[in-house]
Order: structure tokens, then sequence, then C-alpha cells
């Protein structure tokens, strides 16, 4: 499925790419400790490195799906907190990008082969 890019679309990732993440917020304790956060915020910024300088070229679902299996990848490794952080936002993403889904579809969306 084709997406609709435009500048505010870049400019709304290019916004939350600068925002400091996996720090305390709401029901979230914050990463455990400062390496951990900078290194799951820089996952996350890469992601929307990647989307930001190609999504134009590659408007499309299956595109923002690879690019989100490579992110998830990455971050395996780390803690539930961090996982469902990190889902907050790729939610996020997928609202800017204007691909809608109810969040129970998310997780399914993206294990689907």
């Amino acid at each position: 499925m084709e997406l609709t890019i435009n500048l505010t679309i870049l400019e709304e990732l290019t916004s939350l790419q600068s925002e400091e993440k996996f720090v305390e917020h709401d029901f979230y304790p914050g990463a455990p400790d400062e390496t951990t956060r900078k290194w799951c915020e820089s996952r996350i910024n890469n992601l929307l490195e990647r989307l930001i300088a190609n999504i134009e070229q590659n408007p499309n679902r299956g595109y923002v799906k690879r690019e989100f299996l490579k992110t998830l990848s990455d971050l395996k490794e780390e803690d539930t907190e961090e996982h469902e952080e990190a889902w907050e936002y790729l939610t996020r993403i997928l609202t800017i990008l204007g691909i809608s889904l109810p969040e129970e579809e998310v997780t399914k969306w993206i294990n689907e082969s």
C-alpha cells in the first residue's frame, strides 16, 4: 500500500528524532541506566534517520515493516520495559506515517511473513 509522504510528515519524524527517549514518564520508569537509555534511543533514532532519508523513495508499508524489523532485532536483548517503550515509539511513527492499525494489530502486522 502506497503512503502519502509530504514535508509535514518528514518534519514530524525529524521532531520525534530530536526528542530524548527512554526517559521516565507516566508509567514508564525510564531505562535502568544511561548506557541502556542511549543505546535504545540510538536504535529508534537510527530507524527514524533511515525513514527520513528513504521513505520518499519507498513510500509503502513493506519498507516501513522491514525497517521496523531491523530495529526490533537490535532491541531483542533489552528488558520488557524497554521493549514496551520502543513499541510506543514505533506506534507514534505509524501514526505519523498514516498507517492506521489497532494496537493489537501492530504486533500481528510485524509478525506476518
